[in-house]
């Protein structure tokens, strides 16, 4: 698609207006919702992801996980889908600074609790509807107007592989990643929990726990070292809140909190505890558990705590002891690992693996015989050019595999190309649903929205192509989802006055058009309509609605006796005025000479009308 740019329409709908953020895989724009007339945010996918699909994919998977999460801590998402040759989504825009631009140099330990609790409050609502953030970090938490936390971008997509690629890049930010994240493991809400720890940390101190020249670098030392507690960098760091960052941040899940409340729980007690402890204190801070709790420290007679002083100075001999066999055995395992080096780089029968990923099989082939390995081939359907190596066992060595003995078999799975697959019946089942289907006959999955009378907002209106079909597995399915009905019900509004008829309308997503009427029924008052009440139009159709002036005919009343033209005039709603008129002849005595208005003019209900009544004088 051309790139975007000030003034560009996306989806006949959203106006982009100026460019407010760029990350890994996607460009923020604010933009103008043109229909509801708000301030959205709107992140659309970088071209050159928009055709890898486990990228598009990601991107999809974060919206629609964001989607069902209405929370005061988290950024909402309003709309998705696709424009020209990529994806956008269309978020609540919020007005506000990044954390991570409030957190360089460190900040106050209140303001860093309060933080952290809001964003713990969105955690744990995501985790108890099964969704996992995998990438929080202070970049993706905003502040709003009120000073609130609003955490973004739910939903980064599972992998079955590890987080690090061969070439070093990291799903998520390796200074905020969990060891097991580091690792390729499973991700569990306890990752999370480490990554907030990690914000908490940056919070408290104004750096990270581990950072270093690569990703790599700092992944390794997400796995293998130990943070410093962060009152050694700040020493307005209590020991209690520097007991509960080092539990958040334990290298095994399992000795991290075991949810976000006992993690809140944790740091209620920390506030509570007393900035400047007793020493033999500090052990007890240090043990606080899984559950978020510590035991009571109490307070120790002077017996009690001389046996505390001398406890601890023997734990602290302990220590060197243990420190000093510590360094010992280093000395040793160095000794050990230089002999290995020097025997392995010794060995001649140890070889590199050459790479042949992503080669023919028959030049693949070749390359490893000439270096003196057998070769063993297996075929499976796969998206992959026919004959193309898309696997092979050993790793090679400059992806992380080791050396081995020379003339060892080099087992290569190549692709027989895309197998024949028909396509599934995912009519009716939610876009999650439809979409896993899709996934698990293999087919990738381009879903586009539109209206349906027959299917509800949401849910699987069939694919293109159709249910049946046989087509190469590998290949693109669009998946189909409703937008639901376009049409809409006419409500009646005669009877309504004006303001409550448009409501209505506009309840029913209809427009309207008023024009007014002369007609008996009180002003403002609607009298008819088109199209009638239960007709069935399209969303956003007008209907028109004829709206009673009150004008009504003033009637004729000369000629008629006094008491009959009052009593005409007051049931046709008017208010009537009599004037005497001596002059009249004799016979008009008591009859109406003339009016005003005259008969048949159009005047409001109470309007009055004067009629003139003869009254000649008696004859002397």
């Amino acid at each position: 698609m051309a790139s975007a740019r000030k003034n560009l329409m996306i989806d006949e709908r959203y106006r982009l207006e100026r460019k407010i953020g760029s990350g890994g895989m996607a460009d923020v724009w604010l933009a103008e919702d043109t229909e509801l007339d708000r301030k959205v945010a709107i992140k659309i996918l970088h071209e050159s992801f928009a055709e890898d699909q486990e990228f598009v994919e990601r991107f999809r998977r974060e919206a629609q996980a964001a989607a069902g999460l209405q929370h005061p801590n988290v950024v909402g998402i309003f709309d998705r889908g696709e424009f020209r040759d990529t994806y956008f989504i269309a978020m609540e825009y919020v007005d506000g600074p990044q954390l991570k631009e409030l957190v360089k140099g460190g900040m106050g330990v209140q303001d860093a609790i309060d933080f952290t609790r809001q964003i713990l409050n969105a955690a744990r609502f995501a985790h108890r509807k099964g969704i996992i953030h995998r990438d929080l970090k202070p970049q993706n938490v905003l502040i709003d107007d009120e000073g609130r936390a609003r955490v973004a971008d739910f939903g980064i997509a599972r992998s079955d592989r590890s987080d690090i690629t061969a070439t070093g890049s990291v799903m998520g930010t390796a200074q905020y990643l969990s060891p097991e994240q580091a690792q390729g493991k499973d991700t569990t809400a306890r990752s999370d929990i480490y990554s907030i720890g990690v914000i908490l940390y940056e919070a408290l101190t104004g750096q990270v726990p581990f950072d270093g020249d690569s990703a790599v670098a700092v992944a390794l030392k997400q796995v293998n070292d130990v943070p410093r507690h962060p009152s050694s960098i700040n020493s307005d760091v209590p020991p209690a809140l520097d007991a509960v960052v080092m539990r958040a941040l334990a290298k095994d899940p399992e000795r991290r909190f075991n949810d976000a409340d006992a993690f809140l729980k944790a740091l209620d007690a920390a506030e509570k505890a007393p900035d400047t402890p007793r020493r033999q204190d500090t052990a007890v801070f240090a043990a606080v558990g899984p559950e978020g709790e510590a035991s009571d420290a109490g307070y120790l007679d002077e017996e009690e705590r001389e046996e505390g002083e001398e406890e601890e100075a023997r734990r602290r001999r302990r220590r060197w002891i243990a420190l000093a066999l510590a360094v010992m055995a280093v000395a040793v395992m160095a000794v050990a690992g230089l002999v290995a080096f020097l025997v392995t780089r010794s060995n001649p029968d140890q070889v590199e693996v050459p790479d042949v990923l992503g080669q023919q099989v028959g030049v693949a082939t070749e390359v490893l015989q000439n270096r003196g390995f057998d070769v063993d081939t297996t075929y499976s359907a796969s998206a992959a050019p026919e004959n193309q190596v898309i696997e092979q066992d050993p790793i090679p060595s400059n992806r992380g595999g080791s050396d081995i003995d020379e003339g060892s078999t080099i087992v290569l799975a190549v692709s027989s190309g895309p197998g024949i697959t028909e396509v599934p019946d995912v009519q009716g089942l939610n876009e999650a649903d439809a979409t896993k289907r899709l996934e698990e006959q293999g087919f990738k999955v381009k879903p586009s929205f539109q209206f349906s009378s027959d299917v509800p907002n949401g849910r699987a209106v069939g694919t293109q192509p159709a249910s049946g079909a046989r087509i190469q597995s590998g290949s693109t399915v669009k998946l189909l989802i409703s937008r639901g009905s376009n049409q809409a019900e006419v409500p009646s509004v005669v009877g309504l006055q004006t303001e409550q008829a448009i409501d209505a309308l506009d309840a029913a997503g209809l427009g309207s058009n008023v024009v007014q009427r002369d007609d008996d029924a009180p002003a403002g008052e609607v009298v008819d309509q088109a199209p009638s009440a239960g007709r069935s139009v399209k969303k956003n159709s007008t209907v028109t609605i004829f709206v009673s002036t009150g004008a009504i005919s003033v009637p004729g009343v000369v000629g008629q006796p006094r008491k009959q033209a009052v009593s005409a005039l007051k049931q046709a709603g008017f208010s009537v005025a009599i004037e005497e008129d001596t002059s009249a002849p004799a016979s008009k005595t008591g009859i109406v000479v003339d009016q005003f208005p005259p008969g048949g003019s159009r005047g409001q209900r109470g309007d009055t009308v004067t009629i003139v009544v003869g009254d000649a004088p008696p004859v002397p």
